[in-house]
């Protein structure tokens, strides 16, 4: 699989993750947030928590699911980008955890899971 392709399926999945967070009624902060810590795909609001969001999309499952690629190091990255956006926001300091949204790729229509609080 080329680069640009590998980024045309990570983003209808992102793209397919915005739509599914604001069905729920969350409030879409901002998508690809960069930091020198790395890339944060999605920032939304469940009320009145931030929510870190971690897309993974797949379009087969022959290297596993998108579940079982958060590796320990992936988690590390993700609660620095998530400090460093917390950081930004004026005080007091939301509650925020980081949740995980699985787009299947490999199924007719596109099956979207989300595990919340993954790291909690």
């Amino acid at each position: 699989m080329n680069t640009n392709s590998r980024k045309q399926v990570g983003n209808w999945g992102e793209t397919l993750a915005a739509q599914y967070l604001e069905q729920l009624g969350w409030k879409l902060a901002a998508r690809n947030w960069r930091c020198e810590a790395g890339e944060i795909d999605i920032l939304a609001w469940d009320g009145a928590v931030l929510v870190v969001v971690e897309v993974r999309t797949r379009r087969s499952l022959r290297y596993g699911t998108p579940e079982e690629s958060i590796t320990p190091g992936k988690a590390q990255r993700l609660w620095q980008c998530a400090e460093y956006y917390l950081s930004e926001l004026p005080a007091p300091i939301p509650a925020c955890r980081i949740d995980l949204i699985a787009v299947d790729l490999s199924q007719h229509p596109p099956q979207v899971r989300h595990s919340q609080d993954i790291l909690g």
